[in-house]
């Protein structure tokens, strides 16, 4: 079992990871956004006692993140799991005119102090539903590794892992160095900045579906693809309508839209190998902008190796293919 310090402190990179103790949590009840720390902790809290109450749980440890002038970035919830690993848990936000790579990086060192520490790999999940949260887990080197329905509520969850020489290796890709040291509560804290925090300040990359109007593209795009397996729906009166899919000013595929008997179908033409957090926002902007609903189908036509996409329709929709012909790729909303 691992014995966590009161203090973890990085001088070298302004961050200092101070253990919650009874004494904090007022202070985490007037800053913090509630709500999303909420969903960290899995209920809600009515008053700044019942926050007490469940920040105090004898399993569960608690770092706020700190800079050397007090301004705080944020939480670390650390959980020992029933395998002996660490699952780590976060909720971040900025101070005005101030950069949040203290978040990152605390997080980050965080991580850093664990493997240092005998732990091999960390853990973490979220609620599906929570895009956000996912994307940040994959940019900080985690690996998507299936979802579980929530016992809790009609929900499901993501579960990822990484493990410790992934980690080091994205450090060294970063250029991320961290010296540690670990001190008692006597070591001098700066006092606590009170500016309210600021939340969801990140820049957002969006995707575009563009439907083809043109007539000759509309043609081009039919005999480009008239030997794929989902051809057939280019016969169909009327024909479907196509789009062209487009993040970051890159073409990553086309799509045909159908809609019989008030059911909508959508078959994917994917063309470029994507990552899992452009998947996700690709799924998001489908769910948006065509209103899915049950009973609407997705179908994905595979261009190129599109495990990422697989996983983010797997992870917001239900497999409805053949699992005995894993060329059946349909998910059903």
């Amino acid at each position: 079992m691992i014995s966590f310090p009161d203090i973890i402190h990085c001088e070298y990179n302004s961050l200092i990871l101070k253990k919650v103790s009874q004494s904090d949590v007022q202070y985490i009840w007037e800053i913090a956004p509630l709500n999303k720390l909420f969903l960290v902790i899995g209920s809600k809290a009515s008053s700044v006692n019942e926050l007490h109450h469940l920040m105090g749980l004898d399993w569960t440890s608690w770092y706020l993140m700190l800079d050397n002038y007090g301004y705080s970035y944020g939480l670390i919830r650390a959980i020992p799991e029933m395998d002996n690993s660490i699952s780590l848990h976060g909720i971040g936000w900025t101070q005005p005119n101030k950069s949040p790579k203290t978040f990152v990086y605390s997080w980050y060192a965080f991580h850093f102090w664990l493997f240092e520490n005998h732990v091999d790999y960390t853990r973490t999940y979220c609620d599906v539903d929570n895009t956000n949260a996912m994307k940040f887990i994959l940019k900080s080197g985690y690996v998507y590794q299936n979802w579980i329905p929530s016992f809790t509520n009609n929900k499901r969850v993501a579960h990822f892992l990484i493990k410790k020489i992934t980690f080091f290796e994205l450090l060294s890709q970063k250029h991320i160095q961290f010296t540690l040291k670990e001190n008692n509560f006597r070591e001098v804290i700066p006092k606590y900045q009170l500016e309210k925090s600021i939340t969801n300040r990140a820049k957002q990359k969006s995707i575009e579906i563009i439907e083809l109007i043109n007539k000759s593209e509309l043609e081009q795009f039919v005999k480009n693809h008239k030997e794929v397996s989902f051809s057939y729906y280019f016969r169909l009166i009327p024909r479907p309508l196509v789009y062209i899919i487009v993040y970051n000013n890159i073409s990553l595929g086309n799509m045909i839209l159908i809609e019989l008997n008030k059911q909508k179908t959508i078959v994917l033409f994917v063309s470029v190998v994507i990552d899992l957090p452009t998947s996700l926002n690709l799924v998001a902007k489908l769910k948006s902008l065509f209103n899915l609903n049950a009973f609407d189908l997705i179908l994905l036509e595979e261009m190129v190796s599109s495990d990422s996409l697989k996983n983010a329709l797997s992870i917001n929709f239900q497999y409805s293919g053949n699992h005995s012909f894993p060329n059946a790729k349909s998910w059903g909303v």
